[in-house]
């Protein structure tokens, strides 16, 4: 009986710790909005520990590749998608169509 009462605690826990991540979350980023300067990567060094997931996501994202490797697979990618049968597709599709090749290993 102990145990199953430890257990329903630690479930309790869990999902407050849980909600409080998403406050936090939120709160994180309605911060990130409300600050006026935005120095692209002086400001994410400056603020990294501020704000650490934001900052990961931003590196991520605002990071120029030492290489053209990704570019290179992409645009294989792309000879892959437009070929003779579907040389009609039209260019917006093909973008769709390429960013989710590209993307799909992420979500």
């Amino acid at each position: 009986m102990k145990q199953q009462e430890m257990l329903m605690q630690s479930e309790s826990d869990d999902e407050e710790e849980k909600e409080h991540d998403g406050d936090s979350a939120k709160k994180k980023i309605e911060q990130y909005l409300r600050d006026t300067t935005k120095i692209q990567s002086a400001w994410w060094k400056h603020n990294s520990d501020r704000y650490p997931k934001l900052a990961f996501a931003a590196k991520h994202c605002l990071c120029v590749p030492a290489t053209s490797t990704p570019s290179e697979r992409i645009f294989s990618k792309a000879g892959y998608i437009v070929n003779k049968t579907r040389s009609s597709l039209l260019p917006e599709n093909v973008d769709k169509l390429i960013f989710l090749a590209h993307n799909m290993k992420r979500v």
